[in-house]
C-alpha cells in the first residue's frame, strides 16, 4: 500500500511540473487515440524544441492582428510563451484574451481559467517562491474555477494538479511559520 501511495505522490508531483496547459496541440493529442495512462497523468506529451514555440509566437501574433476575437489563438501564444519559460508574458496574453471574451463559450472560459492559473503557478515556482504566496493561491483558485466549469478536462488531471498546488501552499505556509519562529527566537537573545 505504501508503494502505491509513493507512486501516486510521484505522479502528482510530476503532473504539477508539467501542469495542464491548453493549446491546439493538447487537443490534437487528446483526440489521437488517448496516449497511455502514465504519460497522460505525468504530462509527458511530446514537446517541441524552443524554436518551434518561437516560430509559433511569431505566426500567432500575425493571426491575432488579423482576427483578434479568435480566442484559441491567445491560448496558443500564451502556452508557447510559457513553454519558453516566460510565464509573466503568458499571463499578459491571457489578460489580452479576457478583453476579447464577451459572450465566450464555457470551453473558452474553462481554458482561460486553467491556463492563466497554471501560468501563475509556473511563475511562482520559476521565481524560486520569491513572489507572494497570494500568486500561487490565485492560480489555485483559477484552476478550481476551471474545474467547476469542466471537471473532466485533461482526463481529470487538473484535480491532481489542484491537490499538488494545495500541498505546495501548505508547505510554503509551514516554512514561513517556521522561519518566523526562528526569527523571533533570534531576536529574544
Amino acid at each position: 500500500m505504501r508503494m502505491v501511495f509513493a507512486i501516486a505522490i510521484a505522479l502528482a508531483v510530476q503532473a504539477s511540473a508539467h501542469a495542464c496547459s491548453w493549446d491546439r496541440d493538447t487537443l490534437a493529442m487528446q483526440f489521437n487515440k488517448f496516449p497511455d495512462l502514465v504519460r497522460v497523468i505525468t504530462g509527458r506529451f511530446e514537446r517541441n524544441p524552443p524554436l518551434y514555440y518561437s516560430m509559433r509566437i511569431d505566426r500567432v501574433k500575425k493571426e491575432i492582428k488579423a482576427s483578434p476575437n479568435k480566442l484559441d489563438l491567445y491560448d496558443d501564444i500564451a502556452v508557447a510563451t510559457d513553454r519558453l519559460g516566460k510565464s509573466g508574458k503568458a499571463i499578459a496574453w491571457m489578460e489580452k484574451k479576457r478583453l476579447q471574451m464577451k459572450g465566450a463559450s464555457s470551453e473558452d472560459q474553462y481554458r482561460t481559467e486553467a491556463n492563466e492559473g497554471t501560468f501563475l503557478i509556473h511563475d511562482w515556482i520559476r521565481s524560486g517562491k520569491k513572489h507572494p504566496l497570494s500568486e500561487i493561491q490565485k492560480g489555485h483558485d483559477m484552476i478550481a474555477k476551471a474545474l467547476a466549469i469542466n471537471p473532466d478536462a485533461h482526463f481529470g488531471r487538473e484535480k491532481v494538479q489542484l491537490q499538488v498546488v494545495e500541498w505546495l501552499i501548505s508547505q510554503q505556509k509551514e516554512s514561513d511559520t517556521a522561519g518566523e519562529g526562528r526569527r523571533r527566537q533570534t531576536c529574544r537573545r
